[in-house]
């Protein structure tokens, strides 16, 4: 490490994964010793006070020192934001298109208005009666609500990997570190990447031995900690994933991203 800044930015971070993983660890004895609302009173006042020092860090640093960043590791680095910041998407409600062509077979046609010559269609829609304009096109909620209904055991980002939250955070952190001219932010994202990959290996750990949450036989054979892996491997199908994938969310979540990036530049 180059500067105190950094230094103190990598203390924080070892403290923040030490703490997690030793309070999540024992968990069980602490919350029988401690009460639950004083284990998460604890965990929350040390998680509070590790970022905090990340944080300091770099606000009293300015950020600096700088380091020169290639256009090759600026492109690396915006697609694994990019990859990122889609898993993270995954965690929202479903997005859909706010309307869709109806079928034939949804259609039903409404004598002709005289004066506007034109074809109403009366639509049922989500058991809604919903009135369009003749050209089959119909307003539907933005939200599908339907697919929480359809959702398996093993479900859309899930047949890539059972724990996409933590692996989409280090895809968005390392993206930032190999984006990002800031030393000590470098340090955070390098050092929150590491922590997402320990992380997902001591909740697997966890879940395996029946604490925080069990994992059932047919999930752990079905789906894999490692992305892609059960794909890789044909336990999960390639095609279940693309019609389950929230695509809507990922696209939005792509455009704000690269938005944000466009106004940063001016």
């Amino acid at each position: 490490m180059s500067t105190k800044y950094s230094k103190l930015v990598l203390v924080g971070m070892t403290g923040f994964m030490a703490e997690n993983l030793l309070l999540s660890h024992y968990r069980e004895p602490l919350v029988d010793k401690l009460g639950e609302d004083n284990f998460k009173n604890v965990y929350s006042v040390l998680s509070t006070l590790a970022l905090s020092t990340c944080g300091i860090a770099i606000l009293r640093g300015r950020g600096g020192p700088y380091i020169n960043v290639s256009k090759f590791n600026k492109s690396i680095g915006s697609l694994f934001q990019l990859l990122g910041i889609a898993g993270l998407s995954q965690v929202f409600p479903k997005l859909q298109i706010p309307f869709q062509k109806q079928s034939n077979e949804e259609l039903k046609l409404i004598p002709s208005d005289k004066d506007s010559n034109k074809t109403m269609i009366d639509v049922k829609d989500n058991n809604k009666n919903v009135k369009s304009s003749s050209g089959g096109y119909v307003a539907r909620c933005p939200i599908d609500f339907k697919y929480e209904k359809t959702k398996k055991e093993v479900h859309g980002i899930e047949r890539i990997t059972r724990n996409p939250q933590l692996w989409s955070l280090g895809l968005y952190s390392f993206g930032v570190s190999l984006f990002t001219k800031s030393f000590p932010l470098r340090t955070l994202g390098y050092s929150m990447t590491i922590w997402c990959i320990i992380g997902s290996i001591h909740r697997d750990y966890r879940q395996k031995k029946g604490l925080s949450g069990s994992i059932t036989p047919n999930k752990l054979a079905t789906s894999s900690n490692i992305p892609f892996q059960a794909l890789l491997e044909n336990r999960q199908s390639w095609v279940m994933l693309n019609e389950e994938f929230k695509w809507v969310n990922a696209n939005l979540a792509a455009l704000f991203y690269l938005l944000i990036k466009a106004i940063c530049r001016k």
